[in-house]
């Protein structure tokens, strides 16, 4: 499976918003050529804690990453030849591949696991 780490750009394009913003990188870029599928990573270390108030501040940074991982997606839709370019592909036509996003954590969070019913905060 073809990897790329620290994704800054991605065929010499660099990732950034459609006015030039910077939107980060991309922790880890793979191709799934079996499955057909480019998969981008976001990596985040975030500590789990049982205290009320660190499963809140657990779920608010899953909240506030969640959206910046999304604009890294829609770059990744909007620039499929980029990635061709970037992993040198021959006459492969990504646009029947699907891209597809996750972020990866160390451990699991305790914080997203609970809902509204469930746990006040």
């Amino acid at each position: 499976m073809p990897v790329r780490v620290r994704c800054k750009q991605i065929g010499g394009r660099p990732l950034s918003s459609e006015q030039g913003n910077s939107i980060g990188d991309i922790d880890v870029l793979a191709l799934d050529r079996r499955q057909r599928v480019v998969w981008a990573l976001d990596a985040k270390s975030i500590a789990p804690d049982v205290t009320p108030l660190s499963l809140r501040a657990e779920v608010r940074q899953l909240e506030e990453e969640i959206p910046k991982h999304q604009r890294r997606l829609e770059w990744l839709e909007r620039n499929r030849d980029a990635i061709v370019a970037e992993f040198a592909l021959a006459s492969t036509n990504l646009l029947d591949w699907e891209i597809r996003g996750a972020l990866v954590l160390q451990q699991p969070l305790g914080g997203p696991s609970c809902s509204s019913r469930h746990c006040r905060f």
